[in-house]
């Protein structure tokens, strides 16, 4: 398979539609494959219409009262990619989805921290991540142990633990 180009990029807002334009042709001038956009500012029932022909799949998480927060993922039409399940904060803070690209399984995740006690926050959203996304729905034990293992040491890096 082909590699995939990733992006991730804070929008600060997608609500004019001028600038999820602008977005998007930036995305498909860099060939992104999948974005991972934070701040979107989107509420429930309130998302704008994403019919780009280009990204023609988005995920978001969206808060239903604040308009502060909110991420997405945006996936390139030519990108072989099946959704399986997907998983939302309801705060709209990051947003899961586990997927099949090509004939591989993988877990996309985008997030967008609070400012103060990230290493808190950055340990329940694993938590959660963990219970949710991989707990639930493993299908192979050894592969569900080794991404944990890699999120534990990652986290331990980052913070010196």
């Amino acid at each position: 398979m082909a590699s995939i180009d990733c992006f991730s990029y804070n929008v600060k807002g997608l609500s004019a539609p001028e600038k999820r334009s602008q977005i998007c042709r930036s995305l498909q001038k860099n060939q992104v494959g999948i974005a991972f956009l934070q701040e979107t500012h989107f509420r429930d029932k309130h998302v704008p219409t994403l019919n780009h022909l280009i990204y023609s799949q988005w995920y978001h998480s969206m808060s239903p009262s604040s308009v502060s927060k909110g991420v997405s993922i945006a996936i390139h039409r030519n990108t072989p990619f099946s959704v399986g399940s997907t998983y939302a904060d309801p705060e709209a803070r990051y947003l899961f989805i586990k997927e099949v690209i090509g004939l591989q399984l993988y877990t996309l995740g985008n997030a967008y921290t609070l400012n103060t006690n990230q290493a808190e926050w950055l340990d329940s959203t694993l938590n959660s991540f963990i219970t949710h996304i991989i707990t639930k729905e493993a299908r192979d034990l050894h592969t569900t142990e080794l991404i944990a293992k890699r999120f534990t040491e990652y986290y331990n890096a980052l913070y010196n633990l």
